[in-house]
């Protein structure tokens, strides 16, 4: 069976997580009633951890400066599947990992960001927007501690096989406030 690894990546409290579960959820909103597709949890764990984010951001209805939703502290990879009349057709593993382990670049963590890195189809950067779209007060000062576009771009730079093409979106998140 064919498997398609997508990196999430970014620094701790950026919304990997979130946007993971958020991207989950509305692919089964949009596939609901469809009977020739199906996109199905790959494992127990991966239906526990989405439904504890899902949770998690339920309960965040408002976002609370910093204290909305834990974040991750462990890595972990989520399993999906998709399935066409009921015969599975690929999978696709995301790895989820504590942010703020990135910047140690001698952690097991960030080896394995670094291997996945190398081997996904697709990297998928969560951009904290209220940090970007605000120009004052405490939002405007995490733009560098959440994003770290300098951090982002040095990892790229120097672990990225350039000769691998693959897939990079940039994802805007949190950013409910400014949506009319």
């Amino acid at each position: 069976m064919t498997t398609f690894r997508v990196l999430m990546l970014g620094y701790q409290r950026v919304g990997k997580t979130s946007l993971l579960a958020s991207m989950y959820r509305a692919t089964q909103k949009e596939l609901a009633g469809n009977y020739q597709f199906q996109i199905k949890h790959g494992n127990d764990l991966t239906s526990q951890l989405l439904s504890k984010a899902e949770d998690n951001l339920k309960c965040a209805t408002e976002y609370i400066f910093g204290d909305a939703i834990a974040p991750t502290n462990v890595l972990r990879t989520f399993l999906f599947q998709m399935y066409s009349n009921e015969q599975m057709l690929f999978q696709v593993e995301f790895l989820d990992y504590q942010g703020g382990r990135l910047m140690d670049s001698s952690t097991s963590d960030a080896a394995t960001v670094r291997e996945w890195l190398n081997t996904c189809v697709a990297v998928i950067i969560p951009i904290d927007s209220p940090s970007l779209m605000e120009s004052e007060g405490e939002w405007a000062k995490l733009i560098d501690e959440w994003n770290n576009p300098e951090g982002i771009e040095n990892i790229f730079r120097s672990e990225m096989n350039r000769n691998t093409p693959r897939l990079v979106i940039l994802s805007p998140v949190k950013c409910e406030k400014y949506i009319q």
